[in-house]
């Protein structure tokens, strides 16, 4: 389900992650080649609504980079972008997909001219699609959170 949003900037989602999603948080760092065909597979049910999201005219997400942080308490993710050259050609946006989180943990986004953060409440199951352009990162974490990356290209 996408949650209304004025700004273009980032997208957000909620999907309910089954058990087949777990075995991805025991994941740290890039996904082994065999296991990005069976993500995009797991998580082809949401594909077609992320990319109606973005005008795409795909009808599948393409199988690009896929990689999982794990944040312990007292962590965090400095504010960054993705726009340089070499990810711009890989993707459009970049997908932030909520394994686990523990309480209160928050991600910050920044507005379409980059200067104005809003933090986001996270939650089990989101999903935030954020343009290779816009700054974003994580708060100190209070307990835990576990998050797969994933690349989109409109």
């Amino acid at each position: 389900m996408q949650l209304s949003n004025s700004m273009k900037n980032f997208y957000k989602f909620n999907f309910n992650l089954d058990e087949t999603f777990d075995e991805y948080k025991l994941i740290k760092d890039f996904l082994d080649p065999n296991l990005v065909g069976q993500f995009y597979d797991d998580f082809s049910v949401f594909s077609s609504e992320i990319l109606s999201s973005i005008n795409s005219s795909k009808t599948s997400l393409e199988k690009i980079g896929i990689w999982v942080n794990h944040y312990s308490q007292g962590d965090f993710n400095e504010i960054h972008n993705h726009d340089h050259e070499e990810y711009q050609q890989k993707c459009d946006y970049t997908g932030i997909l909520i394994l686990e989180v523990g309480e209160n943990e928050d991600l910050i986004i920044l507005d379409e001219t980059n200067t104005i953060p809003s933090s986001y409440k996270l939650t089990d199951g989101d999903c935030y699609l954020i343009r290779n352009d816009i700054f974003h990162g994580l708060e100190v974490v209070n307990d835990k959170l576990i998050a797969l990356m994933f690349m989109v290209k409109s």
